[in-house]
């Protein structure tokens, strides 16, 4: 079977804890428009095409009631540290996919969510790049965020603490 046809869903085991199932999960419009009220779970995407970078990272820091000061301060960093400072103001069609794809990252770990769902986190970006994704998913996971993953990184994959392959949507290994 080729590589690009096996799919792994990669666990990172939190250390202790429970994430409640029960509540209701907002839907998310691709309109660019988000509704707060979920702490677990971020929006979708597609709903920032029309945002700039540091717009479309605040938007989880608004849904969880930060205050204005707060989401400039979070996303000044978070941007410092992902070395995106000189993107803030350009739209998604004026990058790159590793760039919108780091972008991506950057939104989805803001607000220190206790659950982050990946799917190929890495696949648009350089392996350089790849590594600091990951050894933030591992430091997050320490710090007891539980991480699923979905990638055909061999790589990846193997910093999990749990692998469950699924060749043609099917476990055949856990």
């Amino acid at each position: 079977m080729s590589p690009r046809r096996k799919r792994r869903l990669c666990l990172h085991r939190p250390p202790s804890g429970s994430l409640p199932a029960s509540e209701s999960v907002p839907a998310f419009p691709f309109s660019g428009s988000v509704h707060p009220g979920s702490e677990h779970l971020p929006p979708h995407p597609q709903s920032f095409a029309d945002r700039q970078p540091a717009a479309s990272a605040a938007c989880p820091l608004s849904c969880r009631n930060f205050g204005k000061a707060e989401r400039q301060r979070l996303v000044a960093e978070t941007f410092a540290r992902f070395q995106l400072t000189d993107k803030q103001k350009l739209y998604p069609l004026n990058l790159s996919g590793g760039l919108q794809q780091l972008i991506g990252v950057a939104r989805a770990v803001i607000a220190s969510p206790r659950l982050i769902l990946a799917d190929e986190p890495t696949g648009n970006l350089h392996s350089a790049q790849a590594r600091e994704i990951m050894e933030l998913f591992t430091k997050l996971n320490q710090e007891g965020a539980t991480i699923i993953q979905v990638t055909h990184s061999e790589v990846n994959a193997s910093s999990s603490h749990r692998i469950v392959r699924l060749p043609d949507g099917a476990v055949v290994k856990e």
